[in-house]
């Protein structure tokens, strides 16, 4: 048996009946699973970006929904320079690297 959604929603549209919980996120899911804040998830909410439900005193958001907008927001230039391997080089004052030239 599935649970269902109880419709009590913040939302303007009415939340259908039969949609089951499984099909929502929370905000610890949402933050845990997109690396964003809670402030960040409040802005989006307040921004009108992304839509969300209120049950039992917790915000709930459609998994699809979620997936859609970071998605659209996702940029790859920036994920590409996150995983840049950057390669330093031997400080001048380094004792070990004049104690290797010695040796």
């Amino acid at each position: 048996m599935s649970k269902v959604l109880i419709n009590k929603s913040s939302r303007k549209g009415a939340l259908p009946s039969s949609e089951k919980l499984e099909d929502w996120i929370d905000n610890y899911d949402v933050m845990t699973m997109y690396h964003v804040s809670q402030r960040t998830l409040q802005s989006l909410r307040s921004n009108g970006l992304l839509p969300y439900t209120i049950f039992a005193n917790r915000c709930f958001y459609r998994k699809v929904e979620v997936q859609a907008l970071f998605k659209s927001r996702y940029r790859k230039d920036v994920a590409k320079a996150k995983t840049k391997v950057v390669k330093t080089k031997n400080v001048v004052g380094d004792t070990n690297a004049n104690s290797n030239k010695e040796a």
